[in-house]
């Protein structure tokens, strides 16, 4: 595509991202999906993780799942945003959340989070998170944090034999 036209389609989606109507919103970011290599096109999907519109909310973490299966690799931010999301008040929601915790813990294993003096690896500390989550009040984010912890890989030892014998695993974690 002609370097002309894509900067014309990327600042029209980047106007549809502050229209008034959910309906323009939720097309800006479909189509923000397919150009995720872009800083500025990635900046603007985080900022879609708050907002008002739990459909909106929903489309960004999936747009933004798109963009990791697409090879990108993402920064801290959505992990975080994700982590966030698991106590939106909208099921939907969290079930993306979950998802996505769940794909950066398998693509971004290497990451690390800095918990006091030691750091965690992320594929634990998605573990832990999606964990909370089989005790959602919705059945359906239980169902899937249930599905998708059987295909977590990498946990450390340690913390599925704690969570097998039934050990308590922290509820809320603060970033």
């Amino acid at each position: 595509m002609p370097p002309a036209i894509h900067n014309k389609i990327q600042q029209t989606v980047l106007k549809l991202l502050h229209h008034p109507k959910p309906h323009c919103r939720l097309n800006a970011i479909a189509l923000m999906a397919h150009y995720g290599s872009d800083p500025e096109i990635r900046s603007a999907l985080w900022n879609m993780y708050e907002d008002s519109d739990a459909r909106v909310r929903k489309s960004a973490f999936t747009a933004t799942m798109t963009i990791l299966y697409g090879g990108a690799k993402l920064g801290m931010e959505s992990y975080q945003s994700a982590v966030v999301a698991l106590s939106d008040d909208n099921e939907d929601v969290r079930i993306e959340a979950c998802k996505l915790i769940w794909l950066m813990a398998n693509t971004h294993s290497h990451l690390s989070i800095q918990r006091g003096a030691t750091p965690e690896k992320i594929v634990d500390h998605g573990f832990k998170q999606i964990c909370n989550m089989v005790s959602d009040i919705s059945p359906k984010v239980r169902g899937k944090a249930c599905q998708i912890l059987g295909s977590l890989r990498g946990v450390s030892r340690p913390l599925l034999m704690q969570s097998l014998s039934k050990k308590l695993i922290v509820a809320q974690e603060a970033f």
